[in-house]
């Protein structure tokens, strides 16, 4: 049996088939409804993708008008889901198929899942054909950021075996090893027991950079030391590791080089003088020591005088020599024996004091 249709239900059929078409004005125009746009969001991006606390984000999104019609200048609202901060964008008039694009950085202080939301015309200044499409939200985590660690990767000392006369020269290298940025921070640098010892700045570091720093010191007493080198010194940086930043330096002072003077020749011109002759006596001196010798004399004695002269020896390095010459006539003709004696009236402290002296023999014949 087919059924009728009732005559109330037909009639609100076609009463609403009656509005949906266009309707004369009272001149017996057709009129249309307005064409609408309809704004959309069709892509919603952040970079980095999995950013830290602290660390500067920037949201992206893509807007689009797929309405029939321009919009009209317009807001866009960013705002989030675990945080306050809340954003208005401004949205310029976007044509039919246009895309337009708003960007906002962001910085988010604390660790945490966060949501943020994107909203085209948040205020509803733009009539639409479709207000439901406007929002688009983008889930992510901010993580904790990763820490330092700063760490001695070396610590030494030049010369390894430094005397009290050297200059010394602590040298530290730093390295951050740890995942994270180290901000500025200071080392120490101490050296036997002294009460206060010296900082020095450390930069900012990156992850895996380094950093040298020297300390040059003379120490006047001969003994053991041990040196020890602090990264971090006033804990002001939170590292993975706090037990690592400091390391150790065993050395010893040593007494400074001795010189050790000798007479490396000693001759006579002419070798067979005669009582006329003006013999000439001729030292050599020279250092075969380590150390630098002070100013000191030689004495050149002839036979058995009681007084002989002495001459001026200057400052001697290793290798370095001194020459000097005497010239004596003698007027009896015998035997003599000659003497040239550095460091003549031991001044001089020597790594050898029995090899100071050399004698020539010779003989002063009648003219």
């Amino acid at each position: 049996m087919r059924k009728e249709i009732k005559a109330p239900v037909f009639v609100l059929f076609l009463a609403l088939v009656f509005c949906t078409l266009s309707v004369p004005d009272l001149y017996g125009q057709t009129t249309k409804e307005p064409e609408l746009s309809d704004l959309t969001i069709i892509k919603f991006t952040m970079n980095p993708e999995n950013p830290v606390a602290g660390q500067q984000v920037e949201f992206r999104a893509i807007l689009t008008n797929i309405g029939h019609a321009p919009s009209r200048p317009c807001k866009a609202e960013l705002k989030f889901h675990g945080d306050r901060q809340m954003f208005m964008l401004n949205v310029p008039v976007i044509h039919i198929n246009e895309r337009y694009s708003v960007k906002q950085k962001v910085i988010f202080p604390k660790p945490g899942n966060y949501t943020a939301r994107i909203i085209a015309d948040a205020t509803t200044l733009v009539r639409e054909s479709n207000e439901t499409n406007n929002t688009m939200d983008l889930d992510f985590t901010v993580a904790v950021p990763p820490k330092p660690d700063l760490v001695i990767k070396s610590f030494t000392n030049t010369p390894v075996s430094p005397t009290v006369l050297d200059s010394i020269n602590f040298k530290v290298l730093i390295k951050n090893i740890g995942a994270g940025a180290a901000d500025e921070s200071l080392v120490k640098i101490k050296v036997g027991g002294e009460g206060t010892s010296p900082t020095y700045r450390v930069p900012g570091l990156a992850a895996g950079a380094t950093f040298t720093v020297s300390r040059v010191e003379t120490i006047p007493v001969v003994q053991n030391y041990l040196a020890r080198a602090t990264v971090d010194s006033d804990s002001t940086v939170a590292e993975t590791d706090e037990t690592n930043n400091e390391k150790e330096l065993y050395f010893s002072v040593l007494p400074a080089p001795k010189p050790d003077l000798t007479i490396l020749s000693f001759t006579i011109d002419p070798v067979s003088p005669n009582t006329s002759d003006a013999i000439k006596f001729t030292a050599v001196v020279k250092n075969i020591g380590p150390g630098d010798s002070d100013i000191t004399k030689l004495k050149i004695k002839v036979g058995g005088e009681g007084t002989s002269p002495t001459y001026t020896i200057p400052i001697l390095r290793t290798g370095e020599t001194f020459t000097m010459m005497r010239t004596v006539t003698l007027p009896v003709a015998q035997n003599y024996l000659a003497q040239a004696i550095a460091d003549c009236d031991n001044i001089i402290e020597e790594n050898n004091e029995g090899n100071n002296s050399s004698s020539y023999s010779f003989t002063v014949t009648n003219r």
